[in-house]
């Protein structure tokens, strides 16, 4: 029997993600966490956590962040097309450009996701793809 209590702590490992270049706060976290004056390792390891902390405060989950999205949008049309009123088409023309933004993030997210699978994968399923380079064609 295995006493789990002395077994490492694991943690998952530390995925840059290219969507994080998308959002706004992003440059700023960067600029403030990093230290000219340390060492490249120490200024790394200080991204990984502050990025990671960041993620979930800032950035969030790109999915649920959609769907709050086309659920406000959805609303909000219902409403202009029994009371068209200048401020929500406003606020409707606001959110849609925010949704196009997160589409633009998750699409980049689904893209790295996908090359870091065919690496995983190598060649052992080629036909797969070839598949997934003919639909992205």
């Amino acid at each position: 029997m295995t006493d789990h209590s002395l077994l490492p702590v694991r943690r998952s490992s530390f995925k840059y993600l290219a969507a994080w270049q998308s959002h706004s706060g992003f440059e700023e976290m960067l600029a403030n966490m990093w230290k000219p004056g340390e060492s490249i390792v120490s200024n790394i390891e200080r991204f990984q956590l502050e990025a990671s902390r960041w993620n979930k405060k800032s950035f969030g989950h790109i999915g649920r962040h959609k769907h709050v999205l086309m659920a406000r949008i959805r609303g909000i049309e219902r409403i202009n097309e029994a009371f068209p009123v200048p401020y929500f088409q406003e606020l409707e023309d606001k959110l849609k450009g925010e949704l196009t933004k997160v589409l633009r993030q998750e699409e980049s997210l689904w893209f790295q996701r996908s090359r870091r699978e065919w690496i995983k994968g190598g060649d052992r399923n080629t036909k797969y793809y070839h598949r997934v380079a003919k639909v992205r064609h």
